[in-house]
């Protein structure tokens, strides 16, 4: 499998902006997976600047046969044992 570089046409068809960095990490940890070396990539920042779409759109130009597993979280949670 070729890994996905930031330069491929996304899902929507339009890359989210200034995020082309961030949209080449995801994708090389994604087609490492595809390969057999797992990763776990944590994303985290302020409300509205674009985490969700990063994570969509990661999600949809993902290889055929990977499986993707979303998780949300909320700030609340960090008081639990597990929430961090």
């Amino acid at each position: 499998m070729t890994p996905l570089t930031a330069t491929d046409e996304t899902a929507s068809g339009v890359e989210p902006l200034d995020r082309a960095s961030e949209l080449e990490a995801l994708r090389a940890a994604v087609a490492g997976a595809a390969e057999g070396s797992g990763a776990l990539v944590v994303l985290e920042g302020p409300a509205g600047i674009g985490k969700s779409r990063l994570i969509s759109e990661t999600a949809q130009s993902a290889a055929e046969g990977v499986r993707v597993r979303r998780a949300r979280a909320i700030e609340l949670e960090r008081a639990f044992a597990f929430g961090a």
